[in-house]
């Protein structure tokens, strides 16, 4: 799912991360008729004394490999990789017991297992 009226909305159980002092990584969620989303993009923070400048960029060229949402919101990032817990959703809904870990390296994602 990917809807350029929302790809640069923080949506509903999307994750996010602060990647530098400047910027923070947004990721996933629950977008528009209850679709699951694979969108990111980049919240940048600039401040020229008392001036603020919030710019999104990088607008979907992340996007997840698995378009869901995140119940835990908060990626660690361990060893120069962010890595979330993604939940893991069916035909039937959210599978609460059923997890998937996704990992970026700053230039790709990858799953790194499902759990049931």
């Amino acid at each position: 799912y990917n809807d350029d009226s929302e790809s640069n909305t923080v949506l509903p159980l999307s994750a996010a991360v602060q990647v530098n002092p400047n910027q923070i990584f947004v990721f996933g969620g629950l977008g528009a008729n209850k679709l699951h989303s694979n969108q990111s993009f980049v919240l940048s923070v600039d401040t020229d004394g008392s001036k603020v400048t919030e710019t999104i960029g990088a607008i979907g060229e992340n996007a997840l490999p698995v378009a869901d949402t995140f119940w835990d919101s908060h990626p660690i990032n361990f060893g120069g990789k962010l890595y979330a817990v993604q939940n893991f959703t069916s035909e039937e809904g959210t599978l609460p017991g059923k997890k998937r870990v996704v990992s970026f390296d700053g230039k790709s994602w990858a799953i790194q297992s499902s759990k049931n």
